[in-house]
């Protein structure tokens, strides 16, 4: 498969991702400090089904947050190694999957360097807690409606609205 059309496929994907925002939200997988691969888990915390490769672009959708935990959308993990794609499986180690926030996340929108803001609420008449004009990455920790609570790198946490964020790794969200 040539590289125009694998960008073709991911940028179809992620469309679709953004259609069902409301079920699953879309990521990708940005890895952590430690450079370790990302892992998939039997439960929050538990035993590790799956690691995936860290030579590859993965996005996925993920689901009901908690306590720093998603539920992986098995249906919607896409990885690209080495340009070819992959589809993943996770078998019977487990019926639901679960991946940890700190190694998925999203880009924000604002490439011209427009200034976004992370609010104390998912309203833009709560307070300001966080404001920045460079694009950041941002790792997802809750989402309601059209909102979603991240954590910057920093550790600044705020609410921000999913227009704002792009779940793509290889393109712009325009």
């Amino acid at each position: 498969m040539n590289i125009k059309r694998l960008v073709l496929v991911f940028v179809v994907i992620s469309s679709a991702f953004c259609v069902s925002a409301q079920k699953n939200l879309s990521v990708y997988i940005i890895g952590d400090e430690s450079n370790a691969p990302a892992t998939i888990h039997s439960a929050p915390n538990g035993e590790i089904v799956y690691t995936l490769p860290d030579t590859c672009i993965y996005m996925l959708g993920v689901k009901k947050p908690q306590n720093g935990w998603w539920v992986v959308d098995g249906n919607s993990v896409f990885g690209m190694c080495d340009y070819s794609e992959n589809d993943f499986d996770f078998g019977d180690k487990c019926k639901t999957a679960y991946i940890h926030y700190s190694v998925i996340g999203f880009s924000t929108r604002n490439y011209g360097g427009q200034r976004m803001v992370l609010y104390s609420k998912p309203s833009e008449k709560s307070d300001e807690v966080y404001a920045f004009t460079e694009e950041l990455v941002l790792c997802p920790l809750d989402v309601k409606g059209k909102w979603v609570y991240v954590e910057t790198h920093d550790k600044h946490r705020g609410w921000i609205r999913l227009e704002n964020i792009c779940d793509n790794p290889l393109t712009t969200c325009c």
